[in-house]
């Protein structure tokens, strides 16, 4: 199957398509304007979950017939950052016109705005672009497009990093990724910032490439791909 979300100025609406015959499984209208962040398709509790922020609300689908199966209203307008899905939790956040971070529970059900079902939440220091990156219990993620740098214990919420200035980095469009105890993170002028993966603050390495980077790296192996301006680039250890 296949997931269409078409959030915009007119009739919005997330529609499933058989990949093979390009029919129309279901579709559902929804009351959402401009919203660009991809969806997270994830399994829990035996059915499967398409779950989409919007400015609006988050809603969750039942990936089969539709069925919006929880929805929550709370994230700023013009979502762009993808959702993080972990251990029965899912992360969402948005840094346009404000700032809203969410933990949810993918057991819940219903319209549950305001209700004690939410794990935690926060309202500042959280991305407009760039996706987060959860790892190892630590959630990593930017203000805004900004070089500043927050890292939450993603079980309760507690700031271990509170928008930490990252000076070698003028701005920042690619989501942040981590490996082997570190968080990678390109700035749109062509530096990487490798940092440890920690409760503590700590540069491993300041990395310069002659070129502009917008795009997100990509991990596979011990290999770093890198999308920038002019050419694609792939780091890896030497032996």
């Amino acid at each position: 199957m296949i997931v269409i979300v078409r959030d915009h100025q007119q009739q919005s609406y997330i529609e499933m398509l058989n990949a093979e015959s390009e029919e129309t499984i279901w579709k559902q209208d929804c009351d959402e304007p401009n919203t660009w962040a991809t969806p997270s398709i994830v399994s829990h509790g035996g059915s499967t979950q398409i779950i989409i922020p919007g400015s609006n609300k988050i809603r969750s689908y039942n990936l089969n017939i539709g069925e919006i199966l929880w929805q929550w209203r709370g994230l700023t307008g013009n979502p762009i950052s993808c959702p993080v899905v972990k251990n029965g939790v899912i992360y969402c956040m948005t840094g346009y016109e404000g700032h809203a971070l969410l933990a949810l529970p993918l057991s819940a059900r219903g319209d549950i705005t305001g209700s004690n079902q939410i794990i935690w939440s926060a309202k500042r220091g959280t991305p407009y672009i760039p996706s987060p990156v959860f790892y190892d219990r630590l959630l990593f993620y930017t203000q805004s497009n900004q070089a500043l740098l927050t890292c939450a214990d993603a079980s309760n919420g507690r700031i271990m990093l509170d928008r930490e200035c990252l000076r070698a980095l003028p701005n920042v469009y690619a989501s942040l990724v981590g490996a082997a105890g570190r968080v990678y993170m390109p700035g749109r002028k062509g530096t990487t910032l490798v940092l440890k993966r920690g409760r503590e603050f700590e540069v491993l390495a300041t990395n310069k490439l002659n070129d502009s980077i917008s795009a997100s790296p990509a991990l596979t192996g011990d290999q770093l791909f890198l999308r920038g301006e002019q050419f694609l680039y792939c780091l890896a250890k030497t032996f």
